[in-house]
């Protein structure tokens, strides 16, 4: 698919399970093209505390499991934040996630055009999973439990 195996695949996430799809999407990119994977979440370094402490762990247990590390940033400016990675890392392609009208995704997709950026469709998810303590599952099979 990409020609470069040697730059990686970087997948941003926020602090939500459903970001789970973007680990997962991420992860079979970077099979796909014989590279690596990396995971960053940037939280806002002025509201620490509204954080998803729990969603972050289950994150970083699902990046583990993909024999990668989960990378959190705190900084308030969250584009600049991703545009000073990006410019680091060299990322063979990005993945967001989508939502509509997102500024980051555009901001990305506007500062980097020769990169492939790939806007995932998260699945949504159940309030009552939202609502539960840190979950040793994998996110798909909760939602079909809860199904």
């Amino acid at each position: 698919m990409f020609s470069d195996s040697h730059r990686q695949v970087l997948v941003f996430v926020t602090d939500q399970f459903c970001c789970e799809a973007l680990i997962h999407r991420g992860h079979q990119l970077a099979l796909k093209n014989h590279t690596s994977l990396a995971v960053v979440s940037i939280q806002p370094k002025s509201r620490p505390a509204k954080g998803n402490a729990q969603a972050l762990r289950y994150l970083r247990q699902v990046s583990q499991g993909y024999r990668t590390d989960m990378a959190i940033c705190y900084h308030d400016d969250p584009i600049a934040c991703a545009c000073a990675y990006v410019d680091r890392a060299d990322p063979l392609v990005i993945v967001t996630g989508a939502p509509r009208g997102s500024r980051f995704t555009q901001a990305l997709a506007a500062r980097y055009p020769a990169v492939p950026l790939i806007a995932v469709q998260a699945p949504p998810l159940s309030r009552a999973f939202a609502q539960r303590p840190f979950a040793h599952q994998r996110l798909g099979q909760v939602v079909r439990a809860l199904s």
